[in-house]
């Protein structure tokens, strides 16, 4: 109920002048408007904080668990192709047998791609049926 600041007045809510004296009330209607927007605004931004937090817990393992396994994808890869150049690769048909037992030995004993091999392979391990 807004109290008139000149007589004293207690007034019925929504007025927006003094029932006795008659002095406007605009500033007392606007402070009641602008904590009632303030009120909404922070429900509002609340629930967005909510719905923002329930996301990130839906959603977030299943996106770490796509990007660690793309990463680790583009990585096997990588090495498979350092390994490959490194050891004298790609093999070909036209290569004697001696040579491609060589590189395939060579690939074999790479442990930079043996331990990618078994991280990809640990990780992707769980999505199998």
């Amino acid at each position: 109920m807004p109290t008139c600041p000149r007589c004293g007045e207690q007034n019925p809510e929504n007025v927006t002048t003094c029932n006795k004296c008659g002095i406007a009330f605009g500033h007392q209607v606007r402070a009641n408007a602008d904590a009632s927007r303030a009120k909404t605004r922070s429900a509002v931004r609340l629930a967005a904080w909510g719905v923002a937090v329930v996301a990130i817990i839906v959603v977030g393992p299943r996106l770490y668990h796509s990007a660690v396994g793309a990463y680790l994808k583009f990585h096997l890869k990588s090495v498979t192709s350092s390994s490959m150049k490194d050891c004298g690769g790609p093999i070909t048909e036209s290569m004697a047998d001696y040579q491609k037992t060589q590189i395939e030995s060579c690939i074999a004993s790479n442990a930079d791609l043996l331990k990618a091999q078994s991280d990809y392979s640990s990780f992707t391990k769980s999505d199998r049926p």
